[in-house]
C-alpha cells in the first residue's frame, strides 16, 4: 500500500480542523439568526394578537403570512450558510494543499539532492539552503554527516590499500628470490638455505600482519565483561619482555599500583605489551625503560617512558593511524606494518580509556588513562 505523502497529510489534517471550525461557526450563525431575528419578530406578532386594544379594533387583522415569511427566510439563510461552509472548507483545503506544496519545496529539493549522492560522490554537498530555518539546519547537519562519512570512507579505503600493499610486499620478495634461485641451473645448498630463510621470515611477517588485522577488526565486537588487576598484567608483560631487554641491554624500571578495571584482559594485554615492546625495540643501547602506574581522580594511569630515538612532532600526529610508520624506523629490521599503535588505541578506547604520546628531550612517553572499576584497592608497590 502506497503511503500518503507529507503534503497530503498536512492537507488532510488542515481540512479536518477547518471542517470542525466551519461547522461550529455555521451552527452558531444559524442559532444566532433564530435568537436575534426570527424569535423577536414572532414574539412581537404573538403579543400583538394578545393585545386587547388591537383586538378591539375591528380593522386589525394579523398578518398570517408573517410566519411563513420568517420561516422561509430562516430556511434560505440556513441553506446559504451550509453552502458557504462547504465552499470555505473546499477552498480552504485547496489553498492549504497549494501552500503545503510551496512550503515543502525545500524538503523535496533536499530529498532530491540526497538521492543524487552515491558512494562515488561522497564529496558532493547540499547547496542552496540559506533560509536559516529548520530545513537549512537539516541540510547543514547532513553536510556535516557527509564530511564525517567521507573521512571514514577515505580512511577505510586507505586502510585496505595499505593492507594490500603490506601483504603484497613479502609475496614479491618471496617470488623474486624464487625466480633468482630458478635462474641458477646448479644452485648450492647454501642458496636453498638462504631462500628458505627469506621465505620463513616473510611468512612470519605476513602471519603477524594478518593477526593484527584480525585483532583490529575483532576489537569492535569483542565482549568486555571481566574485572582484572592491571598491575598483574603489566608485571607479566615485563617478565616476558626481559630477555629482549637483556639482549639490547635495556634497564627496565617499574613502579606499579594495583587497580581493577573492567574489560578483556587478553586483548588489553596486547595493547600494553605493544607499548613496552616498542620502548625496548626503539630504545638506545644500554637505555632505560620506565613503566609506572598510579591512580588519580578515579582514573588508572599507565606511563611508559623510554630513552630512545623519539618521534618528530610532525609525525607524532599520525602515529596512531593504521599502517603509519616513522620515517627513521622504516627499516624492516625494526619496523612492523604500522598497526601496533593503531591496534593499541582501538583496544584502549574500547575499554573506555585513551592513549596519548608526549615528546621528551631524550625519548618518548606514552600515557594510558582508564576508568577504574568500583570497590578498587590501590597500593603503590615498587617492582
Amino acid at each position: 500500500m502506497k503511503k500518503i505523502s507529507l503534503r497530503w497529510r498536512v492537507t488532510i489534517a488542515a481540512a479536518f480542523v477547518l471542517t470542525l471550525f466551519c461547522v461550529a461557526m455555521t451552527q452558531s450563525s444559524i442559532r444566532d439568526a433564530n435568537l436575534i431575528i426570527a424569535d423577536p419578530i414572532l414574539k412581537l406578532r404573538t403579543e400583538a394578537i394578545a393585545d386587547p386594544i388591537l383586538n378591539g379594533d375591528q380593522n386589525f387583522s394579523p398578518d398570517t403570512a408573517l410566519d411563513e415569511t420568517v420561516y422561509n427566510g430562516l430556511d434560505n439563510f440556513t441553506q446559504r450558510s451550509y453552502l458557504f461552509m462547504l465552499a470555505a472548507i473546499g477552498g480552504g483545503s485547496f489553498l492549504v494543499y497549494l501552500l503545503a506544496g510551496y512550503s515543502l519545496q525545500p524538503v523535496k529539493k533536499l530529498s532530491s539532492s540526497i538521492e543524487a549522492i552515491s558512494e562515488k560522490q561522497l564529496s558532493s554537498r547540499i547547496q542552496g539552503f540559506d533560509s536559516k530555518d529548520e530545513i537549512a539546519k537539516l541540510a547543514d547537519d547532513f553536510n556535516a554527516m557527509m564530511d564525517r562519512l567521507e573521512i571514514a570512507f577515505l580512511r577505510e579505503k586507505r586502510f585496505s590499500s595499505n593492507a594490500a600493499h603490506e601483504l603484497r610486499t613479502p609475496l614479491t620478495i618471496i617470488r623474486t628470490n624464487l625466480e633468482i634461485l630458478a635462474m641458477n641451473e646448479t644452485p648450492a645448498i647454501e642458496d636453498y638455505e638462504h631462500v628458505v630463510k627469506i621465505i620463513k621470515k616473510q611468512n612470519q611477517r605476513m602471519i603477524a600482519l594478518v593477526e593484527d588485522l584480525f585483532a583490529l577488526s575483532a576489537m569492535k565486537s569483542s565482549s568486555i565483561e571481566d574485572v582484572f588487576d592491571v598491575k598483574e598484567i603489566i608485571v607479566d608483560i615485563i617478565r616476558e619482555m626481559q630477555p629482549l631487554a637483556n639482549q639490547r641491554k635495556i634497564d627496565i624500571q617499574s613502579e606499579l599500583s594495583s587497580g581493577l578495571i573492567k574489560g578483556n584482559p587478553i586483548i588489553f594485554r596486547q595493547a600494553v605489551a605493544n607499548l613496552i615492546e616498542n620502548g625496548i625495540k626503539y630504545n638506545t643501547e644500554q637505555g632505560t625503560l620506565k613503566v609506572r602506574s598510579l591512580i588519580e581522580k578515579n582514573q588508572y594511569i599507565i606511563a611508559v617512558e623510554d630513552t630512545g630515538i623519539g618521534i618528530d612532532q610532525e609525525q607524532a600526529a599520525h602515529i596512531f593511524e593504521p599502517f603509519y610508520r616513522i620515517e627513521n624506523s622504516r627499516s624492516r629490521n625494526t619496523a612492523g606494518a604500522g598497526l601496533g599503535l593503531a591496534l593499541c588505541r582501538e583496544i584502549i578506547e574500547g575499554h573506555g580509556g585513551s592513549v596519548a604520546y608526549s615528546p621528551l628531550e631524550h625519548g618518548s612517553l606514552f600515557t594510558i588513562q582508564l576508568p577504574l572499576n568500583q570497590n578498587l584497592t590501590a597500593v603503590n608497590e615498587p617492582d
